[in-house]
């Protein structure tokens, strides 16, 4: 048991999302880092699809889009 953390720690809904949120703008910041970095934004088309569960996450598609500036859809089937 860690002696830092109570045996029972809950936290809302709302709070989780937050941390979610944060966690999704860093990990996406760092993909755009690494796309920018291999430089074929030119071979690569105008759109992006995200697949599998993560782009289910409400506001997915308006992250990467404002990251990667262009347009998003999710895939289906996911």
């Amino acid at each position: 048991s860690n002696p830092n953390f109570e045996d029972d720690y809950s936290i809302t809904a709302g709070e989780l999302s937050l941390i979610i949120a944060a966690r999704v703008e860093e990990i996406i910041e760092l993909v755009k880092a690494e796309y920018d970095k291999v430089g074929i934004d030119h071979l690569i088309a105008r759109r992006i699809i995200l697949t599998g569960g993560g782009s289910l996450l409400r506001g997915m598609k308006e992250v990467v889009a404002a990251n990667f500036n262009k347009q998003v859809r999710i895939g289906s089937p996911i």
